[in-house]
């Protein structure tokens, strides 16, 4: 595989220095994906590595050292949203979830307490679990969480709705939507 294919040499000045570091992430993954998948231990190992420092591409991003110790960030460690097992249905629902929120897809399926993300995919649960009768379990599967989490969702989402008028006014645009799509029937 030719590294440069991947990332053009004319389009390297283009890149901010967030770029770099994952450029230098995504290097550090395809090498350890080689070295367990090749079986590649010791000093053929070590070799490989020494190739990547020397690699022009690295030299460019500022990259002294590909090492073991200084392991990247991951980008997306523990996401919200498992994209594994989600059908075309449940994706249309988690799109438009974050569509409604004002927030891009990634952003909603991004971990993190930021109450936008925690509204639009409690709502996304509660339209799993009322109109298309999915278990707790499964839900919880979806967004990698442990069913009594769901459930505490559910009811948290009732509290809301009496509550809170900009929270149910999306939860009806959401219900609307989706209802308009043929995604969910009507209850």
């Amino acid at each position: 595989m030719n590294v440069e294919k991947l990332f053009p040499k004319s389009s390297q000045s283009s890149y901010s220095s967030s770029d770099s570091i994952l450029v230098r992430d995504i290097i550090y993954e395809l090498y350890e994906i080689i070295c367990k998948d090749l079986s590649i231990t010791g000093g053929k190992k070590g070799a490989l590595k020494n190739k990547l420092k020397g690699h022009t591409l690295i030299k460019n991003y500022g990259m002294k050292s590909v090492t073991a110790a200084k392991k990247p960030r991951k980008i997306m460690s523990n996401p919200s949203v498992n994209l594994n097992l989600i059908n075309d249905e449940e994706l249309v629902i988690l799109r438009l979830c974050a569509e409604i929120h004002q927030m891009s897809f990634a952003d909603f399926c991004a971990p993190g307490r930021k109450q936008e993300r925690v509204d639009a995919r409690r709502q996304a649960m509660v339209v799993l679990k009322d109109n298309l009768n999915y278990t707790y379990t499964r839900i919880g599967m979806l967004f990698n969480r442990d069913h009594s989490s769901v459930i505490y969702s559910k009811d948290k989402h009732l509290e809301l709705l009496d509550g809170d008028p900009s929270y149910k006014k999306r939860f009806n645009r959401l219900v609307k939507e989706l209802l308009e799509q043929g995604v969910i029937a009507e209850a």
